[in-house]
């Protein structure tokens, strides 16, 4: 087993003494061993299943999956954290869910969720305005969840396309 060293750069002792962090001739090696780096690289499965296992599950969360039963594709309209469809690709049985939201925020967690679970083939972000980036096909399942009636009524009538009878709508 070969050790190798990785350079580290000391910055609190610096920040602490009021000077500056980032002056060369402070760094300090850690040894680690070639094998425990494959060994972290050769558990990322067992982590990223012990992220679902923490995975943090409402009951708000776990009813609406439950909602969506038998979804193949799904589109979650106010996606938020990405949560609902995480929780529906990984053990609801839907082949690929859209996470989506109107604003960048909310999306950025969505993508943070998604990478965090390692579910980017998964789970599509899409950043837009309810379901205007979406038309017939990329869902049987229709999630809009946590909003006011008045805006689920005016992202309804913007996509005539939801009225077909092969779409569920979970409101």
């Amino acid at each position: 087993q070969t050790e190798r060293a990785f350079p580290v750069q000391v910055t609190k002792q610096r920040q602490a003494q009021g000077r500056p962090a980032n002056r060369s001739g402070l760094l300090f090696f850690i040894r680690l061993k070639t094998a425990d780096c494959f060994d972290f690289l050769k558990n990322k499965d067992k982590r990223k299943a012990a992220d679902l296992q923490n995975f943090k599950r409402s009951k708000r969360m776990e009813g609406l999956a439950r909602l969506c039963q038998g979804a193949r594709r799904v589109v979650d309209v106010g996606c938020d954290h990405a949560q609902l469809c995480a929780l529906l690709t990984t053990e609801g049985g839907a082949e690929h869910a859209y996470a989506s939201d109107i604003r960048p925020g909310p999306l950025e967690n969505a993508r943070r969720t998604i990478r965090t679970l390692g579910l980017e083939h998964k789970i599509t972000p899409v950043l837009c305005d309810g379901l205007d980036s979406f038309g017939p096909g990329d869902g049987d399942t229709i999630v809009i969840a946590g909003m006011g009636g008045d805006e689920i009524s005016a992202i309804l009538s913007r996509a005539s396309w939801v009225r077909s009878p092969e779409i569920r709508l979970i409101l």
